[in-house]
């Protein structure tokens, strides 16, 4: 059994990707317990972790199925053909994360017209309460203040 995980290049790659197949299962898992409190945020996100996986399966088997047949198809290995298949898995990749990452936190202090929710600060380290005392309303007197 092991002769054969060792073998076979392509059971060898997926075992060496576990574990981001096992930060992708986590973040699938994290999806379904939140799925009471942000339902429509954790199905997108959970498609997101879904697609990730999924194109590292099939990435995986036609980089090692696929590819070799279009370097027979080219007289040999082509460094072309080679990475350009890389950078396609990476940007498919990259643009998935920039998917997933919008999702969970590009709701957050914003209202349904995409600005800040008043009394909710941009930068972390700045307060709500620090905000409202910064921009008291016009006409609006402090009651500490006589």
């Amino acid at each position: 059994m092991i002769g054969f995980i060792t073998s076979s290049p392509t059971v060898s790659t997926y075992l060496y990707q576990l574990p981001i197949y096992a930060v992708w299962i986590i973040g699938i898992c994290l999806c379904l317990n939140r799925w009471q409190r942000h339902p429509r945020i954790s199905a997108v996100a959970m498609a997101g972790f879904s697609l990730l996986f999924l194109e590292s399966l099939i990435g995986t088997l036609l980089s090692y199925h696929l590819l070799p047949r279009l370097f027979d198809r080219f007289g040999g290995y082509n460094a072309w053909v080679h990475s350009s298949f890389v950078l396609a898995r990476s940007l498919i990749e990259a643009g998935l994360w920039v998917f997933i990452l919008a999702v969970i936190f590009g709701w957050r202090d914003r209202d349904r017209a995409g600005s800040v929710k008043p009394g909710h600060s941009i930068h972390p380290s700045v307060s709500p309460v620090t905000l409202s005392e910064a921009n008291p309303e016009p006409g609006r007197r402090d009651e500490g203040s006589h």
